[in-house]
């Protein structure tokens, strides 16, 4: 392989938009531009790719097309689940876990400014929440919104959905509210059968473009608009809806649904692959959960090398020593130190994250240059 060819492997951060997904959106900026919300001919081809996208998302996990409001993105949609809930609930209690994303604590902070109660809940070494530390908090009586991080964005762990959402037939005065940011597309989902509340994502992270997403409500008498005015979107979310890019999201939930067991066990089997030979070097500890986690994630931590001295070692290698959205702060990353990890353990730590684009030639690259770089570093220190 040519060294100088670029390799991205930061597909938890963002991804690129499938050319089909592009080829969808195109005429809806020039020849169907009409706003949804207009009663005319140029209204009604708006509002019915509104309503196919509606269903492609509804069938991509499960729920229905009536259950899906378009937002622009999942820091939008986790906010109206948040603060809509707590608009709806005075004085209710958020629980929430110490691995969320930066986005899920300033929804919670402005809960707080309007009344709630919020506590952060520990994780164990895994980043997994402790169901029995949940049960303790739902014991006291009061409305009580669970928010919770699904497929950790740094360290690809799953938390136990099943048993998360199981738990509101024992505590009905639980809502569960699960930030699916970088499940959906990857994880299968089923929104009728698990009984979830709110699901939120972004649909930059799974080939549609940047600045669309969803949330998906159970029930909209459970919690109030975040937006008001326009009464678009049955409504409960103002403001015109942005038609190339809700037909983009359409379109690659789509694609996700016809694709996704095939490129997850794809993923799954790179990444065990290229994990093997590193974990074989004994210089490499796996963060996460090493079986319930996301497939195309690798959370690494490195005895001797940093995540800079790698970046210098793999310079057309696109990959996060970080989360995106804290990459240009030097802090320690509140995820790994939720579970365990020091500021110089941190220091060590990338995060690869493959995509629909990744080859097992690029990551044989790669793991060749790593190990290499291990290699160095031992040889150096020795």
């Amino acid at each position: 392989m040519n060294e100088q060819k670029e390799i991205y492997l930061d597909y938890h951060a963002t991804t690129p938009v499938l050319p089909e997904v592009l080829e969808a959106m195109s005429p809806y900026f020039c020849n169907h531009f009409g706003n949804a919300n207009s009663t005319h001919q140029w209204g009604w081809k708006a509002e019915m790719a509104v309503s196919k996208s509606s269903k492609q998302v509804a069938d991509l996990i499960s729920s229905k097309p009536s259950q899906v409001y378009f937002t622009s993105g999942a820091t939008e949609s986790l906010h109206w689940a948040i603060i809509g809930w707590t608009k709806k609930n005075k004085n209710g209690k958020i629980l929430t876990t110490s691995t969320e994303h930066k986005a899920t604590y300033g929804a919670c902070d402005w809960a707080e400014e309007l009344g709630a109660q919020v506590k952060r809940l520990k994780v164990d070494q895994y980043g997994v929440v402790d169901l029995h530390v949940l049960k303790e908090e739902l014991k006291e009586e009061v409305p009580t919104l669970f928010t919770f991080i699904y497929g950790n964005n740094e360290i690809g762990t799953l938390n136990p959905m099943e048993e998360i959402c199981a738990l509101k037939k024992d505590y009905p005065h639980l809502w569960v509210h699960a930030d699916a940011a970088q499940c959906v597309g990857k994880v299968g989902i089923d929104f009728e059968a698990l009984e979830i509340d709110f699901l939120s994502f972004s649909g930059h992270k799974l080939y549609a473009p940047k600045g669309v997403g969803a949330l998906i409500i159970r029930d909209k008498e459970s919690l109030s608009p975040l937006f008001c005015g326009g009464g678009q979107q049955r409504g409960m979310r103002a403001g015109t809806v942005d038609i190339p890019s809700v037909v983009g999201l359409g379109v690659a939930c789509d694609w996700a649904k016809h694709n996704l067991e095939t490129e997850s066990q794809r993923l799954r089997e790179l990444r065990e692959e290229v994990l093997k030979q590193l974990l074989d070097t004994g210089e490499v500890t796996l963060n996460g959960h090493p079986e319930y986690r996301l497939p195309n994630n690798m959370s690494l931590t490195f005895k001797n090398i940093t995540s800079d001295k790698l970046l210098l070692k793999l310079p057309k290698v696109g990959f996060s020593s970080s989360s995106a959205c804290t990459s240009g702060n030097t802090s320690t990353s509140h995820v790994l130190k939720a579970i365990g990890l020091t500021d110089e353990e941190a220091k060590r730590t990338i995060r690869f994250g493959m995509g629909h684009g990744t080859t097992s030639e690029q990551m044989k690259y790669v793991t060749e240059r790593v190990i290499t770089a291990i290699e160095e570093a031992k040889s150096f220190l020795s």
